[in-house]
């Protein structure tokens, strides 16, 4: 019998409590439902480049607009979409000019959820470059299930979520060489890009299930009792 337990959706933040003194720790990952996410490839925009998230500098954007310019030497029809809002917008739509990219470089604002699905839909792969130690990011979940591919920081518990090489590419925080590098490859071969998709719709419909998680929290709801 316990008086208090922490639930923790990642490995990362379980590591974090205990380190930071709580004895009582229980990992549960996050779910989701698959089956309100269409996967069709036949309706990706050529070079749709996808982040989706806050405007923060920690969000680690700036160094996806970075790897910009080199992406667009060898895909120049390359586009990055950035979904949301933030304080450091405005810093992110200096440096797209600055790196005289600001055409290439579309920022969409906040939009409403239901609408999300389509700017998942339309994207070849989704960018998570964070700088900061991410717990369980939901825009990941919500990008495998719509069977896109992710590259994400290997940050936190982002690794946790993208399997390497398998639905998706991991890369160090803050370099925007390596974010360049797995852009150009996953927009150059077609098969690779399939390939990630269908390995990431697969991960979610088989890890991430709702009736895992219902199960799983009945159980740890029943321990404290």
């Amino acid at each position: 019998m316990k008086d208090t337990l922490f639930i923790a959706p990642s490995r990362a933040f379980e590591m974090k409590l205990k380190e930071n003194g709580m004895k009582n720790v229980v990992y549960l990952p996050h779910f989701i439902d698959s089956s309100k996410y269409e996967f069709n490839m036949d309706i990706i925009e050529k070079g749709n480049v996808l982040y989706a998230g806050l405007l923060y500098y920690t969000k680690g954007i700036q160094y996806l607009i970075q790897a910009f310019p080199e992406i667009l030497k060898h895909i120049p029809w390359a586009r990055l979409h950035l979904v949301g809002e933030g304080p450091d917008r405005s810093k992110l739509e200096r440096l797209a000019e600055e790196l005289g990219i600001e055409k290439e470089v579309v920022f969409n604002g906040k939009v409403p959820r239901s609408k999300m699905f389509e700017y998942y839909q339309k994207a070849n792969v989704v960018i998570l470059p964070s700088i900061c130690m991410e717990n369980s990011p939901y825009v990941i979940h919500e990008a495998m299930a719509s069977g896109r591919p992710v590259i994400g920081s290997n940050i936190g518990g982002i690794p946790e979520l993208v399997e390497d090489w398998k639905t998706g590419f991991l890369v160090e925080p803050g370099n925007p060489n390596q974010i360049a590098e797995k852009v150009i490859q996953i927009l150059s071969d077609e098969k690779l890009l399939r390939e990630m998709a269908v390995n990431a719709r697969k991960r979610v419909e088989e890890k991430l299930k709702v009736e895992n998680h219902v199960n799983n929290i009945l159980r740890i709801y029943k321990s404290v009792s």
